[in-house]
């Protein structure tokens, strides 16, 4: 009775223990970080800072790198520093716009106290 190994009765296999689902991790902070991102092309860019600390101590924790949380920080500051650059520029020339109408109002009053004597000599 030599047969061959390949006609053998195979003996029912045990079966195997399910393999546990691979679950995907989310990285937690990735939702504070877009919204991060886009307070700050909104205009609320100081939110936008907060929101993006937040997101990458969130991301930090769960061992993601926080990427969005540094895009969302970055882009804030960024945002804040040209709002300052902006409004100090405006208000540098508001300042000299409001002292040059101040000279040539003095200038002009003091003009019209000369034309009054000349006219009315005392």
């Amino acid at each position: 009775m030599n047969q061959d190994p390949q006609q053998q009765p195979q003996q029912p296999s045990q079966p195997q223990p399910a393999a546990a689902p691979q679950v995907q991790r989310e990285d937690p902070g990735k939702t504070l970080g877009i919204v991060s991102i886009v307070l700050d092309f909104v205009g609320f860019a100081l939110i936008g800072i907060v929101l993006g600390v937040m997101s990458k101590k969130k991301s930090k924790e769960a061992g993601f790198d926080g990427s969005l949380g540094n895009i969302g920080m970055i882009i804030g500051i960024v945002f804040v520093v040209l709002n300052i650059v902006i409004l100090g520029a405006i208000s540098i020339v508001a300042y000299n716009g409001i002292q040059e109408r101040t000279l040539e109002s003095q200038r002009q009053s003091e003009q019209n106290q000369l034309e009054k004597q000349q006219l009315n000599p005392l």
